[in-house]
């Protein structure tokens, strides 16, 4: 009888590798990180959804909570955002039952106005991905498999060029058991508006003389989109306690309110409801300086 011996395919040793990890995880229940993950921040843009609508994670109980917060100079946190300028952009994942194994989290930026992509996200630590997906660029963290040991995540961003207008951050967090399933996992999510500075610093209307320096105040007038809504106080001391005062240019109070100054700047809304016309704004610290600018106010 004549035997007939076919020629051998060499397999790809990738080839191999890859199909032993998936005969591994289908009998472990491993689950495989995979390169398109789900996006789902909650954003409009992601049909509102989150990871425990799309069945990937949840039916954890860790009563826990989100909070997002972008932070300029010296770590505070700010509203509103200069053109250009580099923040860092923090997430508090936030368990009040038990101790997660690990956390996961993911976060997206776009514009308020038509909910288009802003991807102006800095340099990621290595534990951090940008990923892009159906027009929208996401930071995740990076092993979908270990994911974070810390619920706190910083990822550095930098605001987008003037005229950008406001912008808002969908951000979604997994607060995990680590048992390698979709179960046990808590999700939740959050958005954060951030205010565009436009016009920036207006010094032809500062009518004070301080100075912007070390252990100096300085008050000044910013602008929004045009309109005359942000002063910025710089505080050239510690954090203290300030009273904000704004008067009629005979002197007759018309609103007062008591804050906190953080040290350096520190950047407030003017309020829109009493005020019109020409006003003088007053911040007097807690140490006993008062600082004023007088104000044309045009809505």
């Amino acid at each position: 009888m004549l035997k007939i011996t076919l020629p051998r395919k060499k397999i790809p040793f990738i080839t191999l590798a890859i199909s032993a990890l998936l005969f591994i995880a289908a009998f472990s229940g491993f689950k495989i990180p995979l390169l398109n993950t789900p996006s789902a921040t909650g954003a409009p843009f992601n049909k509102g959804k989150t990871c425990a609508q799309k069945n990937c994670h949840g039916g954890g109980h860790y009563g826990g909570s989100i909070t997002t917060q972008l932070l300029g100079d010296d770590s505070i946190p700010v509203t509103d955002y200069i053109p250009g300028k580099a923040y860092v952009f923090k997430i508090a994942l936030i368990p009040t039952k038990g101790v997660p194994g690990k956390y996961g989290f993911q976060t997206t930026c776009a514009k308020v106005a038509d909910l288009a992509d802003i991807n102006s996200w800095g340099t990621l630590p290595v534990i951090e991905v940008n990923k892009l997906d159906k027009g929208h660029h996401y930071v995740e963290h990076a092993d979908l498999v270990n994911k974070l040991d810390s619920g706190t995540i910083f990822v550095p961003w930098n605001a987008p060029p003037a005229g950008t207008g406001d912008v808002i951050f969908y951000t979604a967090g997994n607060l995990a058991n680590h048992d390698y399933a979709p179960t046990g996992d808590q999700i939740v999510n959050n958005n954060l508006t951030i205010h565009e500075v436009a016009s920036g610093l207006n010094p032809s209307i500062t009518t004070n003389n301080s100075r912007t320096e070390k252990n100096t105040y300085g008050l000044f007038l910013y602008s929004r989109n045009g309109g005359s809504g942000l002063i910025r106080f710089h505080n050239g001391a510690g954090q203290q306690k300030v009273q904000v005062i704004y008067t009629d240019m005979q002197g007759t109070t018309i609103q007062t309110a008591g804050t906190i100054a953080n040290k350096g700047d520190n950047i407030w809304s003017i309020p829109q409801n009493k005020l019109h016309g020409l006003v003088v704004a007053q911040v007097i610290t807690q140490d006993g300086v008062r600082t004023s600018l007088k104000l044309n106010l045009t809505y």
